[in-house]
C-alpha cells in the first residue's frame, strides 16, 4: 500500500477513530501525509494520490509540510499530541515523523485557544438573538467548542483525548466540578449532519434548548479558564 509513494511524500499515518478502533458508520478514515511540496496545486494532486492509495476520500487526507510539522511539534500543538497519542505510522522511511513526535513539547497556548473559542461563541450568540435562531452550522460549532474545551482540560492533566465524544466524557472524570450534566442535550448528531452529511435528527432543538446549550458552553469555557489560570 505504501510502495512507490511519490518522492515528495515523506511520511503518512492513520489517526482518528479508525486508529483507535472506535470507528462507526459515521466515521471517516483520517490519513496524515507529510510532504516536501510547497504549492497548493501539488497538495491537491497528492491528496488524490494518497486517497486512492488508502481507499478514502480526498477530504480525509490532511497534508502538512515538513516545516509545519516541526513548528507544531516545537509549539506542542494539540494536533501533534493527537497524533502522538494514537497515530499508526504507515510510511516513514527517513524517520521524520517519528522524530517530530519524539520532540513534541507540552502545549502552553491555553489562554489563546480559549480566547478564540470565546470569539466563535460570540458569533453563535449573535445568531441565537436573530429571528431564526441557530442553524445546523451553529449547533455543530457549539459541539466543537464543548469538545475542544474538554480536549484542553484533558491536556492540562497530561492526558490526550480526541474523538467526537471521548474528550467530554473523560473531562467529566478528571474534573468532578465541571459544569456538564449527564442530561445535557447531545449536539453530536447535529455536528455529524453538518460535517459528514449524516441523517438529520428528527427534532431540531427549540429556542429554549438552543439558549441552554449556549449557556452550557459559556460556563464550560469559564470553568476551563479558571482551571487553566490556576495551573
Amino acid at each position: 500500500m505504501t510502495d512507490n509513494f511519490p518522492r515528495d511524500v515523506l511520511a503518512s499515518a492513520l489517526f482518528g477513530s479508525s486508529a483507535r478502533e472506535e470507528a462507526d458508520e459515521s466515521s471517516d478514515v483520517d490519513i496524515l501525509a507529510v510532504v516536501s511540496a510547497t504549492t497548493l496545486a501539488r497538495f491537491r494532486e497528492l491528496q488524490v494520490v494518497i486517497a486512492e492509495r488508502f481507499t478514502c476520500q480526498t477530504e480525509d487526507v490532511s497534508i502538512y509540510t515538513t516545516s509545519a510539522c516541526e513548528r507544531m511539534a516545537a509549539q506542542g500543538a494539540p494536533f501533534m499530541h493527537h497524533l502522538a497519542s494514537e497515530a499508526i505510522i504507515l510510511y516513514d522511511p527517513t524517520g521524520f515523523l517519528k522524530t517530530c513526535l519524539d520532540k513534541l513539547r507540552p502545549f502552553s497556548g491555553y489562554a489563546g485557544q480559549l480566547l478564540t473559542y470565546l470569539s466563535l461563541l460570540g458569533l453563535v450568540e449573535e445568531n441565537l438573538q436573530s429571528d431564526f435562531g441557530l442553524t445546523e452550522c451553529d449547533l455543530h460549532q457549539l459541539h466543537m467548542l464543548k469538545r475542544n474545551t474538554c480536549i484542553l482540560l484533558c491536556l492540562q492533566k497530561g492526558e490526550s483525548r480526541f474523538g467526537r465524544l471521548s474528550p467530554i466524557s473523560h473531562a467529566k472524570e478528571l474534573y468532578p466540578q465541571i459544569p456538564l450534566r449527564e442530561g445535557d442535550l447531545s449536539l453530536s448528531p447535529w455536528a455529524l449532519t453538518y460535517s459528514r452529511n449524516a441523517p438529520t435528527p428528527e427534532q431540531f432543538p427549540s429556542k429554549r434548548e438552543q439558549a441552554d446549550q449556549v449557556q452550557v458552553v459559556i460556563h464550560l469555557i469559564a470553568f476551563a479558564k479558571e482551571v487553566l489560570d490556576e495551573a
